[in-house]
């Protein structure tokens, strides 16, 4: 009778996976406060100005939340997970 072997997956594919979790999520919160704001635009004058002001920075913004989310989606996947036998 053959023994069960047990298999576990390399750290690449871990980090891949926990990466391809949470970057589809950052994404689309992203999007959905993207859109928010070009309707608020819409809405209210007063936040048009201000926005066309102040692009650069709301440009910004969002490299910067991009890139922390990816960050911390990199320190999730190298964290060790123990592996039950």
């Amino acid at each position: 009778m053959r023994k069960a072997v047990r298999v576990t997956t390399p750290a690449h594919s871990t980090m891949s996976n926990s990466i391809a979790d949470l970057m589809p999520l950052t994404v689309a919160g992203i999007s959905l406060a993207v859109g928010m704001l070009a309707i608020a635009r819409v809405l209210a004058p007063a936040l048009d100005a201000w926005t066309d002001a102040h692009g650069l920075l709301i440009s910004a913004a969002v490299i910067a939340a991009i890139f922390a989310c990816f960050t911390l989606a990199l320190f999730a996947a190298h964290r060790r997970v123990p592996v039950p036998a």
